[in-house]
């Protein structure tokens, strides 16, 4: 009996400790995908100001600075001309 209950502790324990994680890396993702939205309509309202590639060049800054970038330092950063 005091093996079960300590199973099921166990289980009940891991379970909540992985679902918390997922949530909170969920969290994260959301954060940055928002930031990173407001940066490329910040930009594109500036279009005329800045050149594409400037424009590339902050955005790829930002997703590294941001905590995203070891994900995009070898890929192409595409900005939307609108």
């Amino acid at each position: 009996m005091c093996v079960m209950l300590c199973g099921a502790t166990f289980f009940s324990y891991f379970t909540g400790t992985i679902i918390s994680m997922v949530a909170a890396a969920d969290r994260k993702h959301v954060e940055y995908r928002e930031l990173m939205n407001k940066l490329v309509n910040f930009l594109a309202e500036r279009q005329k100001y800045l050149v594409i590639d400037t424009r590339a060049r902050v955005t790829k800054q930002m997703a590294y600075e941001w905590g995203k970038g070891r994900e995009l330092v070898n890929q192409q950063v595409s900005v939307t001309v609108t």
